[in-house]
């Protein structure tokens, strides 16, 4: 199945075209890898795909619903509820415990109840390997271990995709390993993982990969 679909779609900053007439399938269950030099589109792609930016020209469509006029109260809820975000400096809250940082964003989206939570933020840890660090502060967590935290937050809404901008950049080889087996793991849960890296070690994890080159997407 489909989930997000890009038709057509050209985005330039004044009169620089980034991306050229791309179009894309993103289905259920895989894992996406899109590779390209610094500078040249992959993260307004992802950008784009996480409806976080607007295509200049063309369509995005999330399960088969066109999307680009939608308001930004409509365009957050699917946000919300379909995609899961995960950066290359993890971005957790130093002041919060493991646990506490995969609640946080249940209690923001308002759809479980408090144990409900309590549970889910449990159950996701211990998916990821984390149960015996649900306690930790993220100083006290190791590269790999404070990025499969973000994973874990990522998934609290019950994410389908997840868009994933350098995920494994900042971690050393057996930190990435870690991560991507997770990335893998989730994709035979039926999670689909979009990956933006210039790393040839995700190679082995796509199913598909995919490649950024003077505004042009071709698939290699």
């Amino acid at each position: 199945m489909v989930i997000i679909s890009l038709k057509d779609v050209n985005k330039k900053y004044d009169s620089n075209f980034i991306l050229k007439n791309v179009n894309l399938d993103i289905e259920d269950s895989k894992i996406y890898v899109i590779k390209g030099e610094s500078g040249v589109g992959k993260s307004t792609l992802l950008n784009i795909l996480g409806l976080l930016d607007k295509p200049t020209s063309g369509n995005i469509e999330i399960n088969g619903k066109i999307v680009n006029n939608l308001k930004d109260d409509e365009l957050s809820e699917i946000r919300m509820n379909t995609l899961g975000f995960v950066f290359q400096s993890f971005y957790l809250n130093n002041n919060l415990k493991a646990y506490e940082n995969v609640e946080v964003a249940m209690y923001i989206n308002k759809k479980f109840s408090k144990k409900e939570i309590e549970n889910r933020a449990e159950n996701l840890l211990e998916i990821l390997g984390l149960s015996d660090k649900k306690m930790s502060f993220p100083n006290e967590l190791s590269g790999g271990e404070q990025q499969r935290v973000a994973i874990a937050r990522s998934l609290a809404n019950e994410a389908k995709c997840i868009l994933a901008d350098e995920p494994t950049g900042n971690l050393d080889k057996n930190n990435e390993k870690i991560v991507l087996d997770c990335f893998k793991n989730l994709a035979n849960d039926g999670r689909t993982i979009v990956i933006v890296t210039h790393s040839d070690s995700v190679l082995e994890y796509a199913d598909k990969v995919y490649c950024i080159k003077n505004g042009i997407l071709e698939e290699l």
